[in-house]
């Protein structure tokens, strides 16, 4: 279970990374990808407060629902910037 949650959070870090590089290079500056990238933590606030009130552990499901999660925050997020510009 440990050297799952490490391979999880391993492949949850590379993910952003990889993600904020797109973004730079989509929209040119260090700034807008920043601004996105800050809403992530929230989500997974968000995400141990439900398993917090349903009584549930966190696990393999729970884990990649949240990088799912945060796929889908940072895809908002990207609409609402590219609008705002």
């Amino acid at each position: 279970m440990f050297e799952t949650f490490r391979d999880l959070g391993l492949i949850l870090l590379l993910a952003l990374v990889l993600i904020y590089m797109v973004m730079a290079a989509e929209f040119e500056s260090l700034v807008h990808p920043f601004v996105i990238m800050f809403t992530v933590p929230f989500a997974f606030v968000g995400v141990i407060l439900a398993l917090f009130f349903t009584g549930k552990p966190i696990s393999l499901p729970a884990g990649m629902g949240g990088l799912i999660l945060s796929g889908t925050i940072v895809n908002n997020g990207i609409v609402l910037v590219d609008y705002i510009n």
